[in-house]
């Protein structure tokens, strides 16, 4: 989940994301191979963060509406065989 998360973030942000966090690249690196300024890079870094948190909370939320949904579902169902 989250790695699809990280791919709709799009080109260069999903590369920059991957750069610093998985392959533990400095930024000063990833400004130079993409050719993107130190502070933009930064900048990109911070506004991704606040994306994909906002992204994981609301698959979060829809993944535990449809637990929530199946788990009464089938609730009510063994409840009619009681």
């Amino acid at each position: 989940m989250l790695i699809s998360l990280i791919m709709a973030l799009g080109e260069p942000d999903s590369e920059i994301f991957i750069r610093y966090y998985y392959y533990e690249q400095k930024i000063k690196h990833i400004a130079k191979y993409t050719g993107i300024p130190i502070s933009t890079v930064k900048t990109k870094l911070v506004r991704g963060r606040a994306e994909l948190k906002k992204s994981y909370e609301k698959e979060r939320y829809r993944y535990e509406q449809t637990f929530t949904f199946v788990e009464n579902k089938n609730w009510r169902e063994r409840s009619r065989f009681c």
